[in-house]
């Protein structure tokens, strides 16, 4: 909504074939994606920050879960609690942000604020804010 194209918005609406599977694979990455959002003048401050802080707390993690890193290989160790509780918060944080955007996506940006809410009150099992 707030970088991508109407070709690229086409290319992720079109149906699953290998065609479409090999054009998505040459759209831009995650980081340049976030990074275009967040230089975008059109995309609303809270949810720049929403994205900024997640990324900022949470996009390590994930890429070591995708990416067969540290995190998932440590999970022999006695931190398995941990590791499981990491995981949780940064699904919470997906959740976060997929309010975030689908609240001003359906017209109603005005919502994000009582997504604000639930995020504070619910800080013990999100992101930190930093």
């Amino acid at each position: 909504m707030f970088a991508a194209t109407e070709k690229e918005v086409a290319i992720l609406s079109a149906p699953l074939t290998p065609g479409t599977l090999q054009a998505s694979k040459n759209l831009g990455t995650s980081v340049e994606l976030l990074t275009a959002i967040e230089l975008s003048s059109g995309a609303p401050p809270p949810l720049k920050l929403a994205l900024r802080e997640f990324r900022e707390s949470s996009k390590d993690v994930l890429n070591s879960h995708s990416h067969a890193g540290l995190h998932p290989l440590r999970r022999h160790d006695g931190h398995f609690e941990r590791e499981m509780a990491t995981t949780l918060v940064a699904s919470n944080g997906l959740t976060y942000l997929t309010a975030m955007s689908i609240v001003h996506a359906g017209g109603v940006p005005e919502r994000q604020g009582d997504v604000n809410v639930l995020f504070t009150s619910y800080s013990d099992c999100m992101n930190r804010r930093r």
